[in-house]
């Protein structure tokens, strides 16, 4: 099965509290004289993905021009956010990430698309040493269920969620990953990476 990146939905969650950042939203910190928002929107327009922005506050990224959503139910997390990105993308394949994480990878976007139209998974998703990584996967439309029924049982764990997919986890060492998936919680995160 062949597939045109077009036909691939990046889905950028931007909504968490950012509750170690006193409140500040994460997507509009500066790293490398660009704020995160845009630099997330620019690595995925890179390898030629609609975008569409999960966001409780759309009044701070209007200035970017990419569609936006709010989260179906607020409050739950990660969960809330993919599943909300899922269930408006107009794509039935669909990578999520989130804003907070600053690092993107061609390559290795490329590899994980390949194994998911080999395989024809649901969810396909990177495991390192620090376990599976959600915010850097690629997820059907065929997980909608999945996470409507964790969400209705207010079932937040997003782990637990994960593992019920049955998905696809394909092994990165870390050296090959290298700062794929580090993400931006505190100033000091960002000004490490900086």
């Amino acid at each position: 099965m062949s597939m045109n990146n077009s036909s691939i939905t990046g889905i950028i969650l931007a909504g968490g509290k950012a509750t170690r950042l006193d409140g500040r939203d994460k997507g509009l910190l500066v790293m490398k004289g660009q704020p995160l928002i845009a630099r997330k929107i620019e690595q995925l327009r890179s390898v030629g993905l609609q975008i569409l922005i999960v966001t409780n506050t759309p009044q701070n990224y209007r200035k970017f021009d990419e569609d936006m959503i709010p989260d179906l139910v607020t409050d739950i997390g990660p969960i809330g956010g993919i599943f909300s990105g899922l269930t408006h993308s107009q794509t039935h394949l669909n990578f999520i990430t989130a804003v907070d994480m600053p690092y993107f990878s061609e390559t290795i976007f490329q590899a994980l698309l390949k194994a998911t139209t080999r395989t024809l998974s649901p969810a396909t998703l990177f495991e390192h040493s620090g376990g599976i990584e959600p915010l850097f996967a690629l997820y059907s439309k065929d997980c909608i269920p999945i996470f409507d029924t964790f969400i209705h049982q207010k079932r937040y764990r997003l782990s637990e969620c994960i593992h019920a997919l049955k998905g696809l986890s394909i092994p990165i060492s870390t050296e090959k990953a290298g700062n794929l998936f580090v993400n931006v919680n505190t100033a000091q995160d960002l000004g490490v990476h900086e």
